[in-house]
């Protein structure tokens, strides 16, 4: 998690080269100074465990100005992978690393990463898979033209939606 801290004194003028303090969840973390436009940004973590946190952010005050404070909640949440069949499919299984699913009645899968990175990403299908008894689909391709059924996928930082053609015969 990257911490980024704006330091404003009168009319708005930045306060440059100036301490600011982190700490999270009560723990002292590092300080940073503010460069010339009054920013600073402070990297608390990569590897935070899922939960609820509290960052605290200090300046720790100047000749001029008195200290100040500010407290924000922050939430680390697993990042969810969407699959989304076009059309709608039900009973379509996909696989991401060692997690299976199938996709529901809207044609939605729904994957939750709790790690980021790049993994294996593969829609499990026959050539031509019977859907209902009079149709059968078969993978066209991926939204983001990859024309395979397997294939990676990179999930780092946000929620991630991804559309998956299909022919129906």
């Amino acid at each position: 998690i990257d911490v980024e801290v704006g330091l404003f004194g009168n009319n708005d003028r930045p306060l440059a080269n100036n301490v600011i303090e982190v700490y999270l969840d009560g723990e002292y973390i590092r300080r940073s100074r503010t460069d010339d436009t009054g920013l600073a940004t402070i990297r608390i973590s990569r590897d935070l465990p899922l939960g609820n946190y509290e960052i605290l952010v200090k300046f720790i005050g100047t000749r001029d100005y008195l200290e100040s404070q500010v407290t924000l909640p922050v939430i680390i949440r697993p990042i969810y992978l969407t699959l989304e069949t076009v059309p709608p499919l039900e009973g379509i299984d996909f696989q991401l690393a060692d997690q299976q699913l199938s996709s529901n009645q809207q044609g939605l899968a729904r994957f939750e990463i709790i790690t980021p990175g790049i993994y294996n990403l593969a829609a499990l299908l026959e050539l031509h898979t019977q859907i209902t008894s009079d149709t059968r689909a078969t993978f066209a391709r991926w939204e983001d033209e990859v024309f395979t059924p397997e294939r990676t996928v990179e999930i780092l930082h946000s929620d991630i939606h991804i559309q998956i053609g299909f022919f129906l015969s």
